[in-house]
């Protein structure tokens, strides 16, 4: 467990390779390089660029924090199923409504 936390802490988005489903591992990981490529862009926009240097630095923490949250659930979702599932594939499978 220890291990899927400081790898999802650390390396926010690929950390989750560890125990996530490759898919999903990729998605988080091209959502979070394009947020920070959008926050080193906009860092270079004249009188503006310093608050979105100090945005970016707040965005890794709380990146880290989620991608850290995100492979406990994953591990933890692991080591019950053996296997590489989606989180929401713990969900009861199909509830409906009584008629």
């Amino acid at each position: 467990m220890l291990a899927g936390v400081a790898l999802g802490a650390l390396f926010p988005g690929i950390g989750l390779a560890y125990a996530a489903p490759l898919s999903a591992a990729a998605i988080l990981t091209v959502a979070v390089a394009a947020v920070f490529g959008a926050l080193t862009l906009l860092g270079h926009v004249p009188l503006l660029g310093f608050l979105f240097w100090w945005l970016k630095y707040v965005v890794f923490a709380l990146t880290g924090l989620g991608s850290a949250l995100l492979g406990a659930l994953y591990v933890a979702n692991y080591n019950k199923r053996g296997r590489r599932t989606l989180l929401s594939e713990n969900a009861p499978a199909d509830k409906r409504l009584p008629i």
